[in-house]
């Protein structure tokens, strides 16, 4: 009994002494606050544009200074910081401003703090806080963080080997779109962007085609990334280099609206909706997560997705997604995968048309004050 009563003993002072120690590792437990600090000053303003029209380091420097003065707490004083800090390379600097300025509500740039914070490489302990980080950022008031915060949670679990914790974050993420897929053709030089293939002229899952090298056909069933739902072709598809592929789905939609197709690429995409050629792009080059949105309006009932990849080398991989606007999860039940060749009406423009630029612009542009 005496025993049992030491061994308790102990097993309490070794969880005490962990979570001491763990505090001290990973630095105070991260959180939004309740109320917005002050809003930027005019003096803040003038050392940004100071900042950012400086003639050399030393000037930089010198504005720094002048916003941490003006505005210590603000996200725009963190920011600039954190740019010096890039410049001059000091990594982790870099890495503890840009977690400031992504806990300030009045950060009007938010998503491209959270970008350049996934760009870094982290320590074990900026790994921890940024799972502490992107936790408490599942309260931003902007549903577009909360689901970036969310994907780069999930890859850090994963990187740890916290797998049940990463299938229940990668869950919430929204409706990632199940693509059949077939490839490859030749893309020499980027050539093969611009030749219509098949695909392009018909979608039946049953046919074949001569490929790059060999018959090839769609496949419907596939493995995916375990920590993003990313479809990696550079492992799925060969030849992998300089090679053109398509992805191709139908969905139904239960409940007409405007909604958002969101993409993330590593090569350049053409993609069509219903045959409506909505976005073409042949300079994409580097993964960002939701990089491409477009915004369409969907009727009820069915609508072909259908994308074209031009892979020239390295990295090939894609990730499609449905919200509604403004990055806003969809209803449960409102969407539905069907056949990628499933028949769609031929009175294609009352299905879908694309949302016009000019609103599209308005709405990214409108959310950079300064």
């Amino acid at each position: 009994m005496v025993e049992k009563k030491y061994l308790l003993i102990l097993i309490f002072l070794l969880i005490s002494l962990f979570s001491c120690t763990t505090t001290r590792f990973i630095g105070p437990t991260l959180f939004l606050p309740e109320t917005a600090p002050p809003r930027e000053s005019d003096r803040l303003l003038k050392a940004a544009e100071a900042y950012y029209t400086a003639p050399d380091v030393a000037s930089m420097r010198t504005a720094v200074e002048a916003a941490r003065k003006a505005g210590p707490d603000t996200a725009l004083y963190h920011e600039l910081a954190a740019n010096l800090a890039y410049l001059e390379d000091r990594r982790s600097d870099r890495f503890e401003h840009l977690v400031a300025a992504l806990l300030n509500l009045e950060n009007d740039t938010p998503l491209l703090h959270l970008h350049w914070l996934s760009k870094i490489s982290w320590t074990i302990r900026e790994r921890l806080r940024i799972e502490q980080l992107c936790k408490a950022l599942q309260n931003h008031p902007d549903p577009e963080v909360k689901v970036l915060a969310n994907y780069l949670l999930g890859i850090s679990l994963f990187v740890r080997g916290e797998i049940k914790r990463m299938e229940k974050t990668s869950a919430i993420t929204s409706w990632n779109i199940p693509l059949s897929l077939i490839g490859t053709w030749d893309n020499d030089q980027n050539k093969g962007f611009d030749i219509s293939y098949p695909p392009e002229q018909e979608i039946d899952l049953s046919k074949t085609y001569q490929g790059q090298l060999v018959e090839i056909g769609w496949r419907t069933s596939y493995p995916t990334a375990l920590s993003t739902n990313s479809i990696n072709l550079k492992e799925l598809l060969h030849p992998n280099v300089w090679a053109v592929c398509y992805l191709a789905s139908v969905i139904r939609t239960k409940k007409e609206g405007p909604y958002e197709l969101r993409l993330s690429s590593t090569d350049a995409l053409k993609v069509w909706v219903n045959n409506i050629l909505v976005f073409e792009n042949r300079h994409i080059s580097r993964w960002a997560f939701d990089g491409i949105v477009i915004p369409v309006v969907l009727r009820s009932g069915v609508s072909r997705i259908f994308i074209k990849s031009a892979q020239d080398k390295g990295r090939w991989q894609l990730l499609a997604r449905i919200t509604k606007p403004a990055g806003m999860p969809v209803d449960p039940n409102v969407l539905e995968a069907l056949p990628a060749d499933t028949p769609c009406p031929a009175e294609v423009p009352k299905m879908i048309r694309p949302s016009a630029p000019d609103t599209f612009l308005c709405r990214v542009t409108s959310k950079i004050q300064n």
